[in-house]
């Protein structure tokens, strides 16, 4: 009960008097009030509290701006478990647009986040349609390779049929 009454680092304030917009009434209600904090103060310190965590956890992690621009080729890895002999990502789509910070819309008309995109090469080029007509295969004369000389068992020998 009195977890709900304690003040919070990052708002100053308990989760009852957010609820609630009044102190919690417990044991040490005897003590002296404080005056309540202005709710444009508590947003402000909420902000800063946030800002300050999101920069360290990034310098941490060492977080990158991913280098994805419409018009990109990237490729979409499967969301779920891939069985053995299917391929983990998609064939190759266009970033039509960037939707926000990390979020782009595909050729497809999907949005993914840059976390399931796999940007390729800027100089890869897509697999076409055409068939190519496919070279006459050399036959090369192989040479026999000296093989073990097998010696059958004594038994064998002994063994009349």
């Amino acid at each position: 009960m009195t977890d709900g009454a304690t003040p919070h680092t990052t708002t100053g304030t308990s989760p009852f008097q957010l609820m609630y917009g009044r102190k919690m009434q417990t044991k040490l209600s005897i003590l002296p009030q404080l005056t309540d904090t202005q709710d444009q103060e508590l947003r402000d310190r909420v902000e800063e509290k946030q800002w300050h965590m999101k920069t360290y956890t990034d310098a941490k992690i060492k977080a990158k701006i991913p280098k994805i621009h419409p018009g990109s080729l990237v490729r979409v890895r499967n969301p779920l478990h891939v069985k053995k002999g299917k391929p983990k990502f998609s064939e190759p789509l266009k970033v039509t647009q960037q939707k926000g910070p990390h979020s782009y819309t595909l050729e497809n008309g999907k949005t993914w986040d840059a976390s399931h995109l796999s940007v390729l090469p800027e100089t890869f080029t897509p697999p076409s349609e055409e068939v190519r007509p496919a070279e006459p295969a050399t036959v090369h004369d192989a040479q026999s390779r000296n093989q073990r000389i097998r010696k059958q068992p004594s038994w064998i020998e002994d063994y009349v049929t």
